[in-house]
């Protein structure tokens, strides 16, 4: 399996440290970077101000409340979720918590760049071994994993549903809930299988497929969507390249009124390609921070770390395996 990191350069030990601890792994193949260099816009984490993190979140906030009240659009049937992400965008409890608000907003793009330009190099090497791999993890850079026994655990997945990486599969370390769509709560971790990343990228046509029209209305009226063949993940790459967070003020409804990890959901489940499940019943949505070092059992995910505590809990399961 391949893993995709999301982090900044603002802290890149984590990064280092995840390299260190993840990609000598045997069940890792490769450990993917991503950082502000990967991102759309690259300037939008040194030039974003905090002033315009409010802007678009009363712009997302406006747009909400006029598409309801807009008999034009009301009558165009827009989804029910690109409401929802209006309406739940930058909850003010949630950057609260956060250090840097444009910092944390630039990256909500990174993790679709990311995956755009790391699936079309699958794609040019996908007659050698750095073709598609069989399962592709994407994680935050503050997030710890256990390799070996992620591996494990996906193959138990796979026998308990009786599916292979070639199925369209898509695994959430912690699944959470927004109203109609359920999402991979970013930073556990969300787990992609060869079949589910293919059908990311498999070109359709678009014009006359009123599934994916329902799904990409009304993006697909300000943008030059309506003819050709594209996949889905080059579709959502332009929605995001057309609203550059610099560029807030040019926006039409809906903008892009998303965090990272609904984007996701919403191209899987829209486009019918997988329903998130969850890695395992219970999930690990209580794995974060300091609970990690305290819990008795052999930690497989954990959220919130540090590259200090990454560190403690790789020392930790090497000392169960000498044990």
């Amino acid at each position: 399996m391949d893993v995709l990191s999301i982090g900044s350069h603002s802290r890149i030990i984590y990064l280092k440290t995840q390299d260190n601890l993840f990609a000598s792994s045997l069940s890792v193949r490769r450990f993917i970077k991503a950082t502000e260099q990967n991102d759309f816009d690259r300037t939008c984490s040194s030039q974003l101000k905090e002033m315009d993190v409010q802007d678009i979140k009363r712009f997302c906030r406006k747009g909400l409340t006029s598409s309801k009240n807009d008999t034009t659009v009301s009558s165009l049937k827009v989804d029910p979720a690109v409401l929802d992400f209006s309406q739940y965008f930058l909850p003010t409890k949630m950057m609260r918590k956060k250090d840097n608000t444009a910092s944390w907003l630039c990256a909500q793009q990174r993790p679709l760049a990311a995956l755009e330009l790391l699936v079309r190099s699958y794609q040019e090497a996908q007659t050698t071994e750095n073709g598609f791999p069989d399962y592709l993890v994407i994680i935050d850079d503050d997030t710890y994993i256990n390799p070996q026994k992620l591996r494990s655990l996906i193959r138990d997945y796979e026998v308990r549903h009786g599916t292979s990486s070639d199925d369209r599969v898509a695994l959430a370390g912690c699944k959470a809930r927004l109203r109609t769509i359920e999402f991979a709560h970013g930073g556990f971790g969300l787990i992609l299988s060869r079949g589910a990343i293919l059908a990311l990228n498999d070109p359709f046509l678009i014009r006359g497929n009123d599934a994916i029209q329902r799904m990409l209305h009304p993006w697909v009226g300000n943008l030059a969507l309506q003819s050709g063949r594209l996949s889905l993940l080059e579709i959502f790459s332009s929605i995001a390249k057309h609203h550059s967070f610099m560029q807030h003020r040019l926006w039409s409804f809906p903008g892009y009124c998303m965090h990272s990890d609904w984007v996701f959901a919403y191209i899987l489940h829209r486009s019918h390609i997988a329903t998130i499940d969850q890695l395992t019943p219970s999930g690990y949505c209580n794995m974060s921070g300091d609970e990690c070092l305290a819990s008795l059992g052999n930690v497989d995910i954990c959220h919130s770390t540090s590259s200090a505590l990454m560190q403690k809990l790789h020392e930790r399961q090497k000392d169960r395996e000498r044990s």
